[in-house]
C-alpha cells in the first residue's frame, strides 16, 4: 500500500497540497525562529531541530518559524474560525530548487501546531539523511477547545497535544503545590488550556480574586451540584455571573463558566435566555446523557440554537465502552458520529471522557481529535489508513479488521450485556437487544482471521473477546429462555451452559492477554480489565438450575 503525505499527518489539515519529495542531508539542514523565544515555541524548535544534526554553516533547506504580521500578502486564514490557533505552511523556491519552508501563524500556538503537521510528514530515511516534501497547508481547528477528560491524561500530554488536544480540565486532587506547578508548566509547553476547577464556594467572588487575582489562574469552571434542583441551580448561576461580571469590567482577558448535569430543556433555555457574557461558557456533563453511545444525538434544539447564535457550549461526551465497565473498543464509526453532531451545533468546547489510561484507547483518542479538528475532512476509510501509517500496520488486513469489527463491538457496546455483568447484582432485565448476534459473532470472528494475519497480539486479543462476548450474550439469552420455562429441557440447558463456560472462559483470557500486553504503559489502571475479566468468568455460576454436570454436544 503506497501512502501519500496526507496520510502521514493527524487531524488533517482543511487545506494541503503536497507534491513530490526530496532528500537532505541533515547537517545541511536548519530551523531559524524568527519570534520571541516561549515555553511551547521552545518545544516546537526542538522537535523540528531533532531531525538536524550539527554542521549546518551553509545550510542547503531552511525551516523558518515567524509569526503573520500586517504586511503578510496571502489572506487564506482572514476569515477562518479560530484564528488563534490557525497556521501556514508555505515552501520556498529559489531557482527553481526546493530550498526551504516557511511556518507562519498569528501565535505561538498556531506555530507549534504547524511543526507538529510538519514534523508528522518529514521521514527520517538514516541517522544523516531526511525526507522532506513540498507542502503547501493552510489549516485551523473547527472546535476551538478540544481535550480529554480524567484517566491518566495529564500523564499524556506530549502524546495528545501532537494530535492538537489543547484542553485541561484541571479536577485533580493535588495539595503538593510543585506538582501543581508542573502540571501548568506542562501545559505552557505543549500548547494546552487548562480549565481551572471550582466544585465548592460559598461566596463566587471570592472564588475570582483567590484564583484569578490571587493565582493568575484563568478559564474557571465551576462545577454546579448534581444534586440541585433547576431553581438552586438558576440561582447559583446568577451569582456566579454577577461575580464574574464584576470582575471582568476590570480584566476582559478573565473566562469562566459553569459546567451542569441535564435539569432538564426548561432549565437549559432560562439559562440560556440570560444576558450571557462572551468570555462565559456553559458545559454539560451527564452519566445518563452525555456519556452515551446510541444512535441518537445527545444535544436538544435549545442547546443547538444557543451554541449556533454564538454561544460558549461545552459538551462531554463518552469515548470509552463505558463509564463503570472496561472492554476493548474501537470505534471509528461512533466518534465521527458524534463529532458531526458538535461540528453541526458549533460547540466552543468538546472533552471525551476516557475512565480509563489513555493507552487503552489510542486509536478512539486519535479519531477524536481528527474530527474535532477537521469534521468534514477525511472518511473513516481514510482515517484508518492514516492510523495504519503511524502505527505501521498493514493498511489492507488492518482496514479488513475494522471493516467487520467494528459493528459487532458496538452492537455489543449497546446491548448492555457487558455492563450487567460488571454490576454488584447482574440484573439481566437491563440487557437491551442485540441485533442479528450471528452475524455479528460471524463478523468478529472474521476480524479475528484478519487480526492473526497482521501478527498483532493486542488486536488479536480484541477481536477474541468481542467474538466470544457476543456468543456469550447469545448463550445467556438462551440460557434465560430456558429458564423461564416450568419443565426446560435439561439436557440443552446443560450443553448451553457448557458452551458458555467455553466462551467466557475465552473472554477471560483475551482481556488478560491484552491487559498483560499493556501493563508498561497503562499502570494500575489495568485493574479495570481484570474486575471485566472476572465478570466473565464469574457468569456461568448463575446456571445452575441443575447439577453442575457436563454433556458433549456430539452425545
Amino acid at each position: 500500500m503506497k501512502f501519500s503525505v496526507k496520510d502521514r499527518i493527524i487531524p488533517c489539515p482543511k487545506n494541503i497540497k503536497a507534491n513530490e519529495s526530496f532528500t537532505f542531508f541533515r547537517n545541511r539542514t536548519k530551523v531559524i525562529l524568527k519570534a520571541e523565544k516561549s515555553p511551547i515555541l521552545s518545544n516546537a524548535y526542538e522537535m523540528l531541530n531533532s531531525l538536524c544534526s550539527d554542521g549546518y554553516i551553509n545550510p542547503d533547506f531552511i525551516i523558518t518559524l515567524k509569526k503573520i504580521d500586517e504586511y503578510y500578502e496571502y489572506k487564506e486564514l482572514e476569515k477562518c474560525i479560530n484564528k488563534k490557533q490557525a497556521y501556514i505552511i508555505r515552501p520556498v523556491i529559489k531557482d527553481k530548487i526546493f530550498a526551504g519552508l516557511d511556518l507562519m501563524a498569528y501565535t505561538d500556538v498556531g506555530l507549534y501546531y504547524a511543526c507538529t503537521t510538519l514534523y508528522q510528514t518529514i521521514i527520517q530515511i538514516s541517522d544523516k539523511e531526511i525526507e522532506i516534501p513540498v507542502l503547501e497547508v493552510s489549516d485551523w481547528p473547527s472546535i476551538e477547545y478540544r481535550g480529554m477528560f480524567l484517566g491518566d491524561y495529564i500523564k499524556c500530554l506530549p502524546y495528545t497535544s501532537m494530535l492538537k488536544l489543547n484542553a485541561l480540565d484541571y479536577v485533580y486532587n493535588t495539595k503538593n503545590k510543585e506538582k501543581e506547578k508542573e502540571i501548568y508548566s506542562d501545559c505552557d509547553r505543549y500548547g494546552i488550556t487548562p480549565f481551572s476547577a471550582v466544585f465548592e464556594w460559598e461566596d463566587p467572588a471570592e472564588i475570582f480574586e483567590k484564583l484569578y487575582k490571587s493565582e493568575h489562574k484563568n478559564n474557571l469552571l465551576f462545577w454546579m451540584n448534581e444534586q440541585w434542583d433547576e431553581a438552586e441551580l438558576y440561582y447559583e448561576t446568577t451569582r456566579i455571573l454577577d461575580a464574574f461580571n464584576a470582575y471582568s469590567k476590570e480584566d476582559n482577558q478573565l473566562e469562566a463558566g459553569i459546567i451542569t448535569n441535564f435539569k432538564g430543556d426548561k432549565t437549559f433555555d432560562r439559562i440560556f435566555n440570560q444576558p450571557l457574557p462572551n468570555n462565559f461558557s456553559i458545559s454539560y456533563c451527564d452519566k445518563t446523557k452525555t456519556y452515551n453511545t446510541d444512535v441518537r444525538e445527545i444535544t436538544d434544539a435549545s442547546i443547538a440554537a444557543f451554541a449556533k447564535n454564538s454561544g460558549k457550549f461545552g459538551i462531554y461526551p463518552m469515548i470509552a465502552f463505558d463509564i463503570n465497565t472496561f472492554f476493548l473498543w474501537t470505534s471509528p464509526e461512533f466518534i465521527q458520529f458524534r463529532c458531526a453532531e458538535f461540528d453541526r451545533i458549533k460547540a466552543h468546547k468538546v472533552m471525551g471522557y476516557t475512565p480509563y489510561a489513555c493507552s487503552f484507547l489510542k486509536f478512539n483518542i486519535s479519531a477524536f481529535a481528527e474530527w474535532l479538528w477537521n469534521p468534514k475532512g477525511r472518511n473513516t476509510i481514510d482515517f484508518i489508513k492514516a492510523y495504519a501509517y503511524r502505527e505501521n500496520l498493514d493498511y489492507d488486513k488492518y482496514e479488513n479488521m475494522l471493516y467487520y469489527l467494528t459493528f459487532a463491538s458496538w452492537s455489543l457496546q449497546r446491548s448492555n450485556f457487558v455492563q450487567c455483568l460488571n454490576e454488584e447484582t447482574v440484573d439481566f432485565k437491563k440487557l437491551k437487544k442485540l441485533s442479528r448476534p450471528k452475524q455479528m459473532a460471524n463478523d468478529a470472528q472474521r476480524a479475528s482471521k484478519y487480526a492473526q494475519l497482521l501478527e498483532n497480539p493486542i488486536l488479536i486479543n480484541e477481536t477474541q473477546a468481542t467474538y466470544s462476548a457476543i456468543i456469550a450474550y447469545d448463550l445467556t439469552k438462551k440460557l434465560l429462555r430456558l429458564s423461564s420455562l416450568k419443565k426446560p429441557n435439561r439436557r440443552k440447558y446443560l450443553i448451553c451452559r457448557e458452551k458458555l463456560d467455553e466462551a467466557c472462559k475465552s473472554v477471560y483470557t483475551s482481556l488478560m492477554g491484552w491487559a498483560e500486553h499493556m501493563k508498561k504503559e497503562s499502570g494500575a489502571y489495568d485493574t479495570y480489565i481484570h474486575e471485566t475479566a472476572k465478570a466473565f468468568l464469574h457468569l456461568p455460576s448463575i446456571f445452575n438450575k441443575f447439577e453442575s454436570e457436563s454433556i458433549k454436544a456430539s452425545e
